[in-house]
This record gives C-alpha cells, structure tokens and sequence, in this order.
C-alpha cells in the first residue's frame, strides 16, 4: 500500500504495479478468491482517478487563468475611466451644474471588502500525566 502521505504520481505508479501483478500471477489470486472482474475494477478505478486528478489540474488552471483575466480587465476599465474623467473635465468646466452632476453621478459607493476570517488553529489538549 502506498504510503498516506505519497503523492499522486506514487499512488498511480503503485495502483498500476498491483495490476501488473495482479494480471501475472491472475491464476493464483482466483484460487485464493479474486473475483473474475477484479483487475477490470482496479483499472477503471485507476483510470477515473487520473481523470479527476487532471479535472481538478484544469480546474486550478482555468481558475487562476480567469483571476489573471479579471486583474487585467479592472486594469483597462480604470484607465477607460481615467480617461473619461479628463474628457468630462473639459467638457464641463464652464458649466458647475454639469460637472457637480458628473462629479455626484460617478460618486458611486462600493461595498467596503470584508477581512477574510482566520480560523484559530485548533489547540491540544495538555496529557494527563499518569500519577
């Protein structure tokens, strides 16, 4: 049996060992109670493992990929906003009405973020000492 702390790649290698050993020695495991479909198991249980290991490879990926995507385009909308603010400037500097307008329609409140809770790590309970 693989180790609790080996890895994925090692838990693969040592699933497919046991197959391999399985399908060499077949014979001896049936006369000892293998079922008949047991290596077939095996396999399929391999194999669907590998495949929720890479889903959950892509899925990582795909997040990361979607947050990197995100920063950028906050990016691009502030300098998007920028640069409207220097047109509206312009355009509104003879007339305080509409700026004062502009200037209350883009004072938008935004949801202040909320501190990411820690959790305390859990405590051990001191040993008794044995009297």
């Amino acid at each position: 049996m693989p180790a609790a702390h080996a890895s994925d790649q090692e838990f693969l290698a040592i699933g497919h060992a046991l197959v391999a050993e399985a399908v060499a020695n077949k014979d001896l495991f049936l006369k000892h109670g293998m079922w008949d479909g047991a290596i077939d198991d095996l396999n399929q249980g391999l194999a669907a493992y590998d495949r929720a290991r890479a889903e959950g490879n892509e899925g990582r990926a795909a997040h990361t990929g979607a947050r990197a995507e995100i920063r950028s385009l906050c990016s691009e909308l502030v300098a998007m906003v920028k640069q409207l603010e220097g047109m509206m400037v312009i355009r509104f500097r003879d007339d305080p009405n509409l700026r004062g307008a502009w200037e209350s329609a883009r004072n938008v409140p935004w949801p202040a973020p909320q501190p990411v809770e820690k959790k305390p790590a859990p405590t051990v309970p001191p040993k008794e000492s044995a009297a």
